[in-house]
């Protein structure tokens, strides 16, 4: 019902519409639908999400086990009042055996999930054109090997929809797209409220060492 009456402070609701979009999933085939022909397809795509997903986040929980992204179709149970039985979703993110809600994860997977949503979902969108994504240190919550992850996430989807991120990390810096980085600065570091100064990739060298460790 949050889906359908696009209740946006509905907890998990952004999640829910983009993992739905990127299945190619509609709520009415959801409602509707038999039961077992539902089962059958929500057991398939959720094979085909996590076959995606898992091209981008190559970690592993523990030695062998990498994660799954599932989700069902359920029913509230007949004591449920006015939501008897009324469909509802239930999101897992899985590896090996173990199925978690999302919020029992680690802040770093939680994070690069809902990126990875947002963004595959959003590339897939008929009214992507004109779209501009600006990200805030992307890497914030990941060790090095996830934030080349991003990257690949990135890459991806960078001639559907447009990124702009700022990082000051250099595992979220490809030497050899080097041509796409700005450098920015503070005129003066003594002075918050100074003007900010923009160097391209030709003008580098006119930055400042602390505006390059990175690279």
């Amino acid at each position: 019902e949050d889906l359908q009456n696009k209740n946006t402070k509905a907890e998990g609701y952004k999640g829910a519409q983009n993992l739905l979009a990127i299945a190619g999933l509609d709520l009415d085939f959801l409602q509707t639908g038999e039961r077992r022909i539902v089962e059958n397809r929500v057991d398939k795509l959720n094979k085909n999400v996590t076959t995606n997903f898992q091209e981008f986040w190559r970690q592993k929980i523990g030695k062998t086990n990498k994660i799954a992204i599932e989700f069902e179709l359920k029913h509230h149970a007949q004591d449920q009042g006015e939501k008897a039985g009324k469909p509802y979703l239930v999101f897992w993110i899985k590896d090996g055996e173990e199925k978690l809600y999302p919020k029992q994860r680690s802040k770093g997977v939680r994070w690069f999930t809902s990126f990875y949503l947002q963004l595959k979902a959003s590339s897939l969108d008929e009214n992507k054109y004109g779209q501009v994504f600006l990200i805030d240190e992307p890497g914030g919550s990941l060790h090095a090997r996830a934030q080349e992850d991003v990257l690949k996430v990135f890459e991806e989807i960078k001639s559907e929809v447009q990124v702009v991120y700022t990082t000051h990390s250099p595992f979220l810096i490809k030497l050899e797209t080097i041509f796409r980085l700005l450098a920015v600065q503070r005129a003066d570091n003594e002075d918050d409220k100074s003007e900010t100064l923009v160097f391209d990739a030709h003008k580098l060298g006119a930055a400042s060492s602390d505006t390059l460790s990175p690279i």
